[in-house]
């Protein structure tokens, strides 16, 4: 590896972490809640001992040597050291200890009467500290994430250990996620538009409550019952503003006159490329036609993706699409909260689609209060009489019996 290279490599943010740390000692034991770790007297001298509380960080990863780690040991546990605890050999230690004092005819350490071997002294010099777990870090698109927990303890053995200190201390102590920074640095000036407001923010705020981040906030947060201006106290976040649905039409027929324009040839196709930027569906078709492999969320039937969820429901998934439709990739459990969000949703939808189907009235204003974002009754009722009057010429007799 060139020095250039070699330099680049020590300025990513995983070894500076580790890189000149103080060795602490192994992981002999590690799950999901705890980790305990086998460390020496010297090791704990040279780290400047290991005070209750302080921080420890275990990896697989060699700082001197990263570019050759494997991409599955490119992530650091974070530790906190909460108690001692014993190793498996620490019974007969102690009887070791025990029979030597026993057997000592002076109370002065330069007086003994017989000495303890190299090897057992060695060994009195070990120990045992019980840490927990308090995430996982990792670099992930450019940024240094700490993941609340650890995705497997399968390489426990492999886990050296070190005390961080000075700016590695700084780095874990300070330590800001990249989602709260984006919030906190969040532009909404200029030509944004409703949609586009706050996002940064919002995908903070779900992902301190729930643990995950939308793949599109903007998309997203026009569900959620939050950030609506119900609230009885100040929000950090401020209430959404209503889409600018006049702006919003005029841009989608804009849209279409412009794929007119292509489909009459009054654009040449050739400048299809440089007049638009990409488009989902244009990229689908061509990774269907091309066979490119490449994945996608598409809106498409759950098919067991999810396993707690119902294989009709219809979710926005990351889909593997050829000429044969789109294939959603295995998702596992939704967890619970979240589950429960997607599902009033998928109530609302489904009793909508039943109620324009059987022409049902009833249906349909339960339809509409099962919406997250209805509050009131009176509300639901106004609205449905006032969007019935709106489309009598467009809708059939049966709604108006």
């Amino acid at each position: 590896m060139d020095s250039m290279t070699q330099a680049v490599l020590g300025d990513h943010p995983l070894v500076q972490l580790v890189a000149g740390q103080p060795f602490i000692g192994w992981t002999y034991a590690l799950d999901y809640e705890l980790g305990m770790v086998m460390t020496n007297d010297l090791w704990k001298s040279q780290a400047q001992g290991v005070p209750h509380n302080c921080f420890l960080l275990a990896t697989a990863l060699d700082p001197r040597d990263f570019a050759n780690t494997p991409e599955s040991d490119r992530e650091i546990v974070l530790l906190r050291v909460i108690g001692s605890t014993k190793l498996p050999q620490d019974d007969d230690l102690v009887r070791t200890k025990i029979d030597f004092y026993q057997q000592r005819t002076s109370v002065s350490s330069h007086e003994n009467s017989r000495d303890i071997d190299d090897i057992t002294q060695n060994q009195l010099q070990f120990g045992g500290l019980k840490c927990r777990v308090l995430g996982t870090f990792y670099y992930h698109d450019d940024h240094l994430w700490l993941g609340s927990d650890i995705e497997s303890f399968a390489n426990a053995a492999r886990l050296s250990v070190y005390r961080p200190l000075g700016k590695a201390l700084d780095m874990v102590v300070n330590y800001v996620d990249p989602l709260r920074r984006a919030a906190a640095a969040e532009d909404t000036g200029g030509d944004v538009g409703a949609k586009a407001l706050h996002n940064d923010g919002i995908a903070s705020a779900l992902y301190e409550a729930f643990g995950y981040v939308p793949v599109c906030v903007a998309h997203t947060k026009e569900y959620l019952p939050y950030w609506q201006g119900r609230g009885a106290l100040k929000d950090d976040i401020p209430p959404l503003s209503i889409w600018e649905t006049e702006p919003r039409y005029e841009r989608h027929a804009e849209m279409w006159r412009q794929v007119d324009d292509f489909v009459q040839g009054r654009i040449p196709i050739a400048e299809y490329t440089t007049r638009l930027g990409p488009d989902h569906a244009t990229d689908i078709i061509e990774n269907m036609a091309a066979n490119l492999g490449r994945p996608f969320y598409v809106n498409t039937t759950n098919d067991g993706a999810v396993t707690n969820m119902a294989p009709d429901a219809f979710l926005e998934l990351l889909c593997d699409v050829d000429m044969d439709g789109p294939r959603p990739r295995p998702v596992g459990e939704m967890p619970r909260g979240l589950r429960g969000l997607q599902e009033v949703i998928l109530d609302t939808h489904e009793l909508t689609a039943e109620a324009v189907a059987t022409c049902d009235l009833k249906l349909l204003r339960r339809a509409l209060l099962t919406d997250p974002l209805i509050t009131s009754m009176a509300d639901a009722d106004a609205i449905l009489r006032e969007l019935l009057e709106a489309e009598r010429e467009a809708l059939p007799d049966c709604w108006y019996g």
